[in-house]
């Protein structure tokens, strides 16, 4: 007699059957496990890739793939905003006060004994081949026998369009030249070079003034000396100019750089050079060839719009000329012809530009430059306490550096290092050599050796021919 076996249940059946499919519990725990550490390591490498994009990786890349993947900006590192940079200066007891600044005649100071504004020297090298230089004659212009009368606004008065210029003149013979990343220095150099028949592209140039590819800044004290001792053309720079002398200048066939403030759309305020190639008073604008923006026939830019612009530049130009015609140029610069001319001249303009908006941050910032360049620190350290109130774009010291000078000079170390810091925080891994130069100088007046060699160190290794940090790294150490 069989015995009968009970037969299973759907449910017993179907749970046989999902015990025969299911992993062994040790196997589904390495699944889990395996899958979380897979996530962590991928969170860990977006951070980690998220920092190395934004600490390790030169601004030049940052900027060109945060272009071709704009997911990438949200990485860039943030930018200050305009009015939150310049740390406040310290209140001064003795202080020069504003109408002592602006109210006492403009006269010639004794020069103090300074140290030069840091420039790189240049080795002796091999001239590069210039072809003979063609004879260079301005195209017929008309002299203009009556000139548009203009009033100017308060802020810019010292704008006159009315000058013993004629009422247009245009030069020709430039190759256009578009800058490659951040090189507008080196690219408009070239391209006024190119007027006497310079034949290198701005490589060249760019390999003696920005050894370093993430050189923020060309001093027009480096561009002058590169011209000067490399090229067998002579350039000049001067601050203090005007409108009516660059046409002047242009009218006597001469290429002209000057340095203004600069915002393209899509992007901040910054430094930037352009070339003057010609002017048109029935228009009321210079003709600029503009390495940013491809420009090879020249943008008409208004008088004014341009003097407003290269008011945050003290008004600095650097033209350009064949020792034949040095006579000329130095006839033309009137008051500018000598270097002390220029500053008293702007030392003039931004008590006038001062007196006339007592906002304008740039006239005070102009004015503590040609008091610092004079050696009158104490009243430049005033003008400069006084810009620095007046929401100054937050790039204003990536590029001019007397107020270094005049903080440093007044024994005023405390506002001297807080200038320093906000700059390194505004420039990341800090690519202008002159800021690493005064924090020696800082470090220097606080007896500390040590910390002062290592910032020189950090200046020449951002441009190994700045001879003022070389010589000073030398004197401590």
């Amino acid at each position: 007699m069989s015995e009968n076996k009970p037969k299973p249940s759907n449910q017993t059946a179907e749970h046989l059957e999902y015990e025969d499919i299911a992993p062994p519990p040790s196997i589904l725990r390495w699944v889990i496990f395996a899958t979380l550490m897979f996530l962590i390591l991928l969170v860990l490498g977006i951070i980690g890739g998220g920092w190395a994009f934004r600490e390790v990786v030169p601004p030049r890349y940052q900027v060109y793939y945060s272009e071709q993947f704009p997911i990438l900006k949200v990485l860039l590192p943030p930018r200050p905003a305009n009015d939150a940079v310049l740390p406040t200066p310290i209140p001064q007891e003795n202080s020069i006060s504003l109408e002592e600044l602006l109210g006492s005649p403009v006269q010639t100071p004794t020069l103090a004994e300074q140290t030069p504004e840091p420039v790189a020297t240049l080795p002796p090298t091999e001239v590069a081949t210039v072809t003979p230089i063609p004879t260079l004659t301005a195209p017929p212009i008309a002299t203009a026998t009556s000139l548009p009368q203009v009033t100017e606004s308060s802020a810019l008065s010292g704008v006159q369009l009315v000058s013993s210029a004629p009422s247009k003149a245009r030069n020709h013979g430039f190759t256009y030249t578009k800058q490659t990343w951040n090189n507008c220095g080196p690219a408009n150099v070239t391209m006024s070079l190119s007027y006497f028949g310079w034949l290198e592209d701005q490589s060249y140039a760019q390999n003696y003034l920005r050894g370093n590819r993430e050189d923020k800044n060309v001093s027009p004290q480096e561009i002058e000396a590169f011209v000067n001792n490399q090229t067998g053309v002579n350039a000049t720079y001067r601050i203090g100019g005007s409108v009516n002398l660059l046409k002047q200048l242009i009218a006597g066939g001469f290429p002209i750089m000057i340095e203004l403030g600069y915002a393209p759309e899509g992007n901040d305020w910054l430094g930037h050079y352009q070339t003057l190639v010609g002017y048109d008073d029935s228009i009321g604008s210079f003709y600029v060839m503009d390495t940013y923006i491809p420009s090879p026939d020249g943008l008409a830019v208004p008088y004014l719009e341009l003097d407003r612009n290269w008011q945050a530049f003290n008004r600095t130009l650097i033209v350009y000329f064949t020792d034949e015609q040095e006579t000329t140029v130095t006839t033309l610069l009137g008051d500018l012809a000598t270097v002390e001319g220029g500053y008293l001249k702007a030392l003039e303009t931004a008590q006038r530009e001062a007196r006339e908006n007592p906002q304008n941050g740039f006239a005070w910032f102009n004015l503590g430059t040609a008091n610092s360049l004079l050696g009158n620190f104490p009243a430049a350290a005033a003008a400069f306490d006084q810009a620095r109130q007046l929401n100054l774009p937050w790039r204003m010291l990536w590029y001019q550096f007397e107020p270094f000078r005049a903080y440093y000079e007044t024994e005023r170390i405390s506002d001297l290092t807080a200038l320093i810091n906000s700059n390194l925080q505004t420039l990341g891994n800090g690519f202008v050599e002159e800021t690493h130069y005064w924090q020696g100088k800082a470090y220097e007046a606080q007896g500390d050796t040590l910390q002062a060699q290592n910032a020189y160190r950090q200046a020449i290794q951002q441009n190994a021919r700045y001879q003022a940090a070389i010589d000073a790294l030398e004197q401590v150490g």
